[in-house]
């Protein structure tokens, strides 16, 4: 896949919409820029460099950075690899980490379960 595009892409922001186009029940890093998939592969292995929208790369982080890693852990690994792979940290200006979490609750079942409890709270107050 080829970096070289006419967007002018920020180094310093990463907008909320990128998200949106990334699963979220992954823990997954993104990083902004044009030149910066080719150092992120050996820091993603096995998992591919994806990139949202010509600017923003991301890639689920690998199970050897997340485990028993809190959210700073992780960055700091992160970073750590980048600059190992020879990424100038000082042009990288920005990076999300988003961990997946097994207490995020599907929206149905919240609204189901809230639901349940109003009927019941009902019911007593009859």
């Amino acid at each position: 896949m080829s970096t070289s595009n006419n967007h002018n892409c920020p180094t310093d922001v990463i907008p909320g919409t990128v998200h949106l186009y990334i699963p979220e029940d992954i823990t997954y890093i993104v990083v902004p820029g044009q030149n910066i998939s080719e150092i992120m592969v050996s820091c993603c292995q096995p998992n591919p460099v994806n990139i949202v929208d010509f600017c923003w790369n991301w890639c689920q982080v690998p199970s050897t950075m997340t485990n028993d890693a809190d959210g700073s852990e992780i960055m700091t690994s992160f970073g750590d690899c980048l600059a190992e792979d020879g990424g100038n940290l000082t042009q990288l200006r920005a990076m999300a980490l988003h961990t997946a979490s097994s207490a995020t609750l599907n929206p149905s079942v919240t609204l189901t379960g809230l639901a349940l409890v109003a009927v019941a709270a009902f019911h007593l107050l009859v």
